[in-house]
């Protein structure tokens, strides 16, 4: 910011004058002087706050405002892709585990008792071959197993459907989770298994279930407060698990139909008679 003033010998002096205002400005020319961002520190531009702290308090009223009731209407609305609610699968997933551990405990013990038993009975009976025997043995082992695995494997199945399907609908009902619902799952589990004792039986069943649901309960509960999770974790990442694995079919598939339409594009391409135009030098 140097002017060439032509003034005679006053030229040195204009000129240092204004070349030492240049280096030191005063306060009304720091003032004029636009700041110049600085290039090292990059421009980083933050989302504000009042975004996330709306949506939080949007969610808060709306949590507040439904009743336990409206909650448990949501779950067994129908979505407009013709699903249920993901608690479904969940519960689905538990009595199918019940199912499965009942059929296969208890077939292998009817399983262990009818050999023995066939063995015991048929100890001093003749048989054509060796093979026969065992066959029978087979025979009756097999039908044990199958006896015996599908009631127990049908009891499974609906007592851990009730015992998660009662803790599920409670916990919608709250709102949160806790060791209520579990207190309230195994008094009614209890109770079904003892429906055939009569009311009193019902009723002890309902106090030993709720004791041991309570105890169920509470090891769960720190389970979770020691993992930092929640039960609505552990569903989340259950349905995650099948939305990747079906994703996941979808690529192979995909796959399996570029693979095959290059197969069907090769056996075209290799059976066109000669001077036939191909892809590559077709005229567009």
């Amino acid at each position: 910011m140097l002017r060439t003033i032509k003034l005679g010998n006053g030229f040195l002096i204009a000129n240092a004058v204004l070349q030492q205002s240049d280096k030191n400005p005063s306060a009304e020319n720091r003032k004029q002087i636009p700041a110049e961002p600085e290039p090292d520190k990059p421009v980083v531009h933050t989302q504000p706050k009042m975004v996330s702290s709306t949506y939080q308090e949007m969610r808060k009223k709306y949590e507040e405002s439904i009743t336990g009731w409206d909650r448990i209407k949501m779950l067994f609305r129908v979505s407009k892709h013709q699903e249920l609610d993901p608690d479904w699968g969940f519960i689905s997933k538990v009595s199918m585990v019940g199912c499965l551990c009942g059929f296969f405990h208890r077939g292998m013990k009817d399983f262990e008792a009818a050999v023995a038993l066939f063995i015991h009975t048929n100890d001093a009976s003749k048989f054509a071959s060796m093979a026969h025997a065992r066959r029978e043995l087979l025979k009756q082992g097999v039908k044990a197993f199958t006896k015996g695995g599908t009631i127990a494997g049908a009891k499974g199945f609906i007592l851990s459907g009730t015992f998660i399907t009662t803790s599920t609908l409670v916990s919608t009902y709250r709102g949160k989770s806790g060791i209520l619902e579990w207190m309230a799952a195994g008094s009614a589990t209890s109770a079904l298994m003892r429906w055939n004792l009569g009311i009193k039986g019902m009723i002890s069943g309902c106090v030993s279930g709720g004791i041991t649901g309570t105890i169920v309960g509470i090891v769960i509960y720190l389970g979770l407060k020691l993992t930092g999770n929640t039960i609505s974790d552990i569903k989340y990442f259950m349905l995650m698990e099948d939305v990747m694995a079906e994703k996941e079919q979808i690529r192979r598939r995909q796959e399996n139909l570029y693979e095959n339409l290059e197969k069907v594009h090769k056996n075209f391409t290799e059976h066109l008679p000669p001077g036939f135009p191909d892809d590559e030098n077709l005229a567009i």
